[in-house]
């Protein structure tokens, strides 16, 4: 990456520069840890789910399944 987390979330709040740093140092096949992710925006926008802008309820089920379904179709 040209440009540090530093760089790009310099007139952004801490939590931004938090989260690129996560995400940029995961590894390819590693899974996210979408609880700690969100968490990290807890201070911005408050435990109230009547004023997030998106709904996180399902988030920490969105890549538990990673198993694929692979199809033989007959010729």
């Amino acid at each position: 990456m040209a440009s540090s987390p530093e760089m790009l979330c310099c007139y952004c709040p801490q939590p931004f520069r938090q989260f690129l740093e996560i995400v940029v140092n995961m590894k390819y096949d590693e899974e996210p840890n979408y609880s700690k992710l969100i968490s990290l925006f807890e201070g911005l926008i408050g435990p109230n789910p009547a004023v997030r802008p998106i709904n996180t309820d399902g988030a920490q089920k969105v890549g538990e399944s990673t198993m694929c379904l692979f199809l033989t179709l007959p010729s």
